[in-house]
C-alpha cells in the first residue's frame, strides 16, 4: 500500500491529531461498537445518527468499517472527497 494511502487512511480512519483521553476513550469505544456489524443497512442507519448527534468519533469508525467492508456507496455518501480519493486509488 502507498504511504499516501496510509496516510490518507490515518486521517480520515483514525484518531484526530492531537486526540485527548477522552476522545480515544469514545473512538475505541465506537470501533468496538461497529465492528460487529455485518449489514450495510444496519451501519447506515448508525452512521445517520452518529451524523445526525454530530458523534463524530462514532461516525468515524462506522466510515472506517465500511471502507474496510468494501461498502463503496456507505463510504461514499459519509466520506466527501478525500473518500472518493481513497477509492479511486485502491
Amino acid at each position: 500500500m502507498p504511504d499516501t494511502t496510509l496516510s490518507l487512511q490515518r486521517r480520515l480512519f483514525g484518531l484526530p491529531p492531537g486526540a485527548d483521553a477522552s476522545t480515544a476513550i469514545s473512538y475505541r469505544d465506537a470501533t468496538d461498537r461497529v465492528a460487529t456489524i455485518t449489514d450495510p443497512a444496519q451501519l447506515a442507519e448508525l452512521m445517520q445518527r452518529a451524523s445526525t448527534s454530530g458523534d463524530a468519533m462514532l461516525l468515524r469508525a462506522g466510515l472506517a468499517h465500511a471502507y474496510q467492508c468494501r461498502w463503496r456507496d456507505l463510504v461514499a455518501a459519509y466520506g466527501g472527497q478525500d473518500v472518493t480519493d481513497l477509492l479511486t486509488a485502491a
